[in-house]
């Protein structure tokens, strides 16, 4: 069964960046705390979202404490105490620090007891480089999921920063090796009888299919790569552009919209998720198009 794919659609998206990712069939969003997406999505029928707390990027500033995130959570309870369209949330965690966010994973917990929201669908995290396996296996035993489909109990957290191209080869590979370690770990707690399902991973930030598609215990994923590949532009798309998802080579030179809608397009196809090709109508342009546009074959062609 292929990962669910949350798009990270960010703290400051605009409006019209929604209306796009649901005409390109995208359903799962991941949104940071103080989003202003969540007012959009919180009682959208046909969608589910996954709420971070805004780790991102490490040290922010702008964080959130972690008594308004508490506030932010508990605003998704519905009267009956059921959670609405939330998947889960993310834990409190520290990107590359795991004491803090153990410490701080416990606060959350015990902050949402004490308003009667201890059944609050958590993702406990776990951080490169801590120990991970032993730290996941250690706080699953005894614990199953509540029954919700494909949802994951720890997040896997740290691993960004050390994984960009900038970094040097070394440290991509240290960090590369580290997340194979807690996949052996956690396969093996698996094969000698540990429940697949109270180790199920969700991994943040990385959408990259050789990463998620890596184990079948890395049950969904997160990016803001599409969006990423909508700010860069055509650039990004040319080297491996394709006309399968509906989008013109000239569509993609004067339309932001139709970037956002290709990357997504192309993530879920590299992921194995169902998609369906869109059409250049649906997309507006951007207010100043490219004054230079590189014709596709096709263009050429029918002139």
């Amino acid at each position: 069964m292929p990962p669910t794919f949350y798009f990270a659609i960010g703290a400051r998206p605009r409006r019209r960046d929604l209306d796009v990712a649901l005409a390109a069939g995208q359903r799962h969003f991941l949104v940071p705390v103080g989003s202003t997406a969540i007012p959009w999505l919180r009682h959208r029928p046909g969608v589910r979202v996954a709420l971070d707390s805004a780790a991102w990027p490490p040290d922010n500033p702008s964080r959130p404490t972690l008594a308004a995130y508490v506030r932010s959570i508990l605003a998704w309870q519905l009267p009956d105490g059921s959670w609405g369209n939330l998947d889960w949330a993310a834990s409190y965690d520290h990107i590359g620090n795991p004491d803090a966010t153990r410490r701080d994973h416990a606060r959350l917990l015990e902050l949402l007891r004490s308003y009667g929201a201890g059944d609050a669908p958590i993702v406990a995290s776990v951080q490169y480089p801590e120990d991970a396996g032993a730290v996941v296996l250690r706080d699953a035993e005894g614990k199953l999921r509540d029954g919700a489909a494909a949802r994951p109990r720890f997040g896997v957290g740290g691993l960004v920063p050390h994984l960009s191209p900038t970094q040097p080869r070394a440290v991509f590979r240290e960090a590369d090796a580290w997340f194979d370690a807690l996949l052996a770990d956690l396969t093996s707690a698996v094969d000698a009888g540990a429940d697949s399902d109270s180790v199920a991973l969700h991994l943040f930030g990385i959408g990259r299919p050789g990463f998620v598609l890596r184990s079948p215990l890395i049950v969904s994923c997160d990016s803001s790569g599409p969006a990423q590949i909508a700010m860069h532009g055509w650039q990004t798309i040319a080297p491996r552009y394709t006309p399968a998802y509906g989008l013109s080579a000239e569509k993609l030179q004067t339309s932001r919209e139709a970037r956002l809608a290709y990357g997504l397009l192309a993530y879920r196809a590299a992921l194995g998720l169902p998609w369906r090709p869109v059409n250049d109508i649906d997309f507006q342009d951007d207010p100043a198009p490219s004054p230079r546009i590189q014709l596709s074959l096709d263009s050429l062609l029918a002139a």
